[in-house]
């Protein structure tokens, strides 16, 4: 979610649509790089042009809709750290990311107002959101014929 976050982030204030500044969030791109250093992993930054207006709420989408992944995430990491002490360096972006489960409703009501002239830009930065996070995480995980 690195990537995400960073990429997400990487859009200047001005093209954060009118009234979605509060979910511009740079704190997410901090706490994942933490994480993943905690992990001893590096991060693999994928360089993408800032998301246009529209790319960005579909990239939102893509964010917020990993929270709900997320929480069950959250809930089996928490589990390893008994055996896996160094599982407990690496969940404040977990813990972040999935601490405002109101957000999702919240960004539908926002998508839901998008004018039909959007649709198509939001639809492009949810695949280009869905792309990066599938390129960098095959950098993480060796492809294996199970996953494939």
């Amino acid at each position: 979610m690195h990537g995400l976050a960073g990429w997400l982030d990487s859009a200047p204030p001005p093209l954060v649509p009118a009234g979605l500044s509060a979910w511009r969030d740079p704190q997410r791109a901090i706490l994942a790089r933490g994480d993943l250093r905690a992990l001893g992993q590096t991060t693999a930054d994928d360089a993408l042009p800032p998301p246009t207006p529209g790319e960005w709420i579909g990239g939102c989408y893509v964010m917020e809709g990993s929270a709900l992944g997320g929480r069950l995430l959250l809930r089996q990491a928490e589990s390893l750290q008994a055996r896996h002490p160094e599982v407990a360096g690496a969940l404040n972006f977990l813990r972040y990311h999935t601490r405002d489960p109101a957000r999702w409703p919240r960004l539908l009501v926002i998508l839901r107002a998008l004018p039909r002239s959007s649709f198509d830009e939001a639809i492009r930065g949810a695949q280009a959101a869905f792309s990066l996070t599938h390129r960098l995480l095959a950098v993480l995980v060796p492809a294996s014929p199970e996953i494939q």
